[in-house]
């Protein structure tokens, strides 16, 4: 249900084609789904632990920051501490090549696009502590989540065993997991659409009144009356508004305003670019951590995730 919705409904045929180029699924939403193996709770444990290392680098400087000498001094010796406590407890060889390359520059060294790529590891890492029970909740996709000391306490601190957290790792329930998913693509998608608004890219001729006549279906079929739909952009428009009710009622959004994603009392489309950014980037990096634990827990997808996403 979770799949048809938002791959029919949510996006346009463009924007699914822009997906499937990317390296997203975008299989036939009615295809019957093939069985997979229950996700390797040892492997989500042994991720969560390598993505809290490189989000611990999050306050080394970085290159353009003067940085006194001492002060480098200590935040090197903390790196060299963190990469031999990776290898020593089993972590390095998961890491791909990225993130072996972070972890591996000097500190102070860090270029800036790479120290901001790892204050997102904070949002995967979130998505991995919710999965493996050690957080209640997910956090809101409104705003950047915090890592709570409490919740920081239940991981093997640098320097410390990690076997033992390894051994007792537990995933939530599958079913759990796919609606942590669910909620991370329709906040996903729903950036992919104001992409689309904002780029003035809408379907057009047979394709846009096929997808209306579809919306209107859809939208009649819940109870509800669609607006006029004289272009792509009403499309869209429409499409957003159907989706964020019928996302409401299934629990992964908050009450809609003005038919809109609620994000922080504002509608979504009332973002600027800096807030629209800063939202896609939290929901794509969540959506990776859910979709490697329910396709492919191992190490070589996570890595083919990050460069595609």
């Amino acid at each position: 249900m979770y799949r048809k919705t938002c791959t029919a409904i949510l996006l346009s045929a463009a924007a699914l084609a822009d997906l499937a180029a990317a390296g997203e699924d975008s299989a036939a939403p009615d295809s019957a789904p093939s069985p997979r193996a229950r996700p390797d709770s040892q492997a989500a444990a042994r991720r969560a632990l390598l993505l809290h290392a490189l989000y611990s680098m999050r306050l080394f400087p970085t290159a353009r920051e003067a940085t006194a000498t001492e002060v480098a001094q200590r935040f090197e010796e903390d790196r060299q501490r963190l990469i031999a406590w990776l290898k020593k407890e089993n972590l390095w060889k998961s890491a791909n090549d990225w993130e072996k390359a972070v972890l591996e520059t000097e500190a102070g060294q860090l270029s800036p696009p790479d120290g901001a790529q790892v204050h997102l590891q904070r949002e995967s890492l979130l998505a991995l502590l919710f999965a493996l029970g050690l957080m209640q909740d997910l956090p809101p996709f409104d705003r950047e989540a915090r890592l709570q000391p409490e919740i920081l306490k239940m991981l093997p601190a640098v320097g410390k065993p990690a076997a033992a957290f390894i051994a007792g790792a537990r995933l939530r329930p599958r079913e759990e997991i796919e609606r942590g998913k669910a909620t991370s693509e329709f906040w996903f998608l729903r950036a992919r659409t104001q992409e689309k608004l904002e780029a003035g890219d809408f379907p057009q001729g047979p394709e846009l009144e096929a997808m209306a006549r579809e919306l209107r279906e859809e939208m009649e079929a819940a109870g509800m009356e669609a607006a006029p739909i004289k272009d792509g952009a009403a499309l869209l428009q429409e499409t957003i508004r159907f989706s964020a009710q019928w996302a409401f009622k299934e629990g992964l959004i908050g009450e809609p305003i003005d038919g809109d994603f609620p994000v922080n009392r504002r509608a979504y489309r009332d973002l600027n670019r800096k807030e629209l950014a800063r939202l896609r980037a939290l929901s794509a990096e969540r959506l990776r951590a859910f979709r490697w634990l329910d396709e492919d827990p191992s190490d070589s997808h996570w890595d083919k995730r990050l460069e595609e996403e």
